[in-house]
């Protein structure tokens, strides 16, 4: 009997690992439940926590507990007629933000169809992207009006789906690591900004802070500096004034030169 239980307790666990790729435990941390993903040791955000859900800003982590945070969702596998099967899965329902800020080290998502992030019950809200995302990376289908923070080029005519409004943020961060990667963006109108972005990580590098300009000579005043107020030509056209900021890093010294 003990053989036989040993053997069933063996069965079920094989079971539970095949159903879970790359998933795992759940945790909570922050604003949110996430997953390890077992190969790469990185962090998958699945969810709102129960203080995330009430949030009116929220803002994606870089790092959870020394991880990096680089994918929304986690690959389920399943088994359907003796062939193995993926739903790419989370749950982010109950949120109630009005904002939602992206980063550009999020590498993957797949969630769609109510159970992607884009799930706030507010009825009008804004989503803010660090660099422009296509096709299966973030871009949703929810039937409801977004509009969208970006600072990348667009073909709007590409674009079929009626609810979207797409503007190009004034606040952009650059990741400054010799390329023009764009890290996180904002949008202001004569106000201090409205949220400091999470520190990125580039490998190899320390973050040291935000600067006025590439060469980091002045740290940008998140408590004093104000973005200048939005301006219009004579026909109220936008004029896009951007207030550039950028990341110093300082080289790790274990690192071979």
């Amino acid at each position: 009997m003990k053989r036989i239980c040993i053997i069933l307790s063996f069965v079920l666990f094989i079971f539970l690992s095949s159903c879970t790729s790359n998933g795992g435990a759940t945790h909570t941390y922050g604003d949110w439940k996430y997953k390890i993903n077992t190969k790469t040791k990185e962090v998958m955000l699945i969810g709102f926590s129960k203080e995330g859900k009430k949030k009116e800003t929220i803002v994606l982590p870089t790092m959870i507990e020394g991880k990096k945070v680089t994918t929304i969702g986690y690959l389920k596998d399943y088994i359907i007629d003796d062939s193995p099967n993926g739903r790419w899965t989370a749950d982010f329902s109950g949120a109630t933000y009005n904002r939602i800020y992206f980063h550009s080290l999020i590498v993957k998502s797949n969630v769609r169809n109510g159970e992607g992030i884009y799930s706030s019950s507010s009825k009008n809200f804004l989503i803010f992207y660090g660099r422009f995302f296509t096709g299966t990376d973030l871009l949703s289908t929810n039937e409801s009006y977004f509009q969208y923070c970006y600072i990348a080029d667009i073909n709007k005519e590409k674009m079929e789906d009626e609810f979207y409004n797409y503007n190009l943020a004034n606040v952009v961060y650059y990741m400054n690591d010799d390329t023009d990667s764009t890290f996180f963006c904002d949008d202001c109108d004569g106000t201090k900004v409205n949220v400091i972005p999470p520190d990125p990580y580039r490998d190899g590098y320390k973050f040291i802070g935000w600067y006025k300009e590439k060469e980091g000579i002045n740290e940008f005043d998140f408590e004093n500096y104000i973005i200048p107020s939005k301006e219009y030509d004579g026909e109220n056209v936008y004029i896009l004034n951007e207030t550039s900021i950028y990341a110093k890093w300082e080289k790790n010294k274990n690192e071979i030169i």
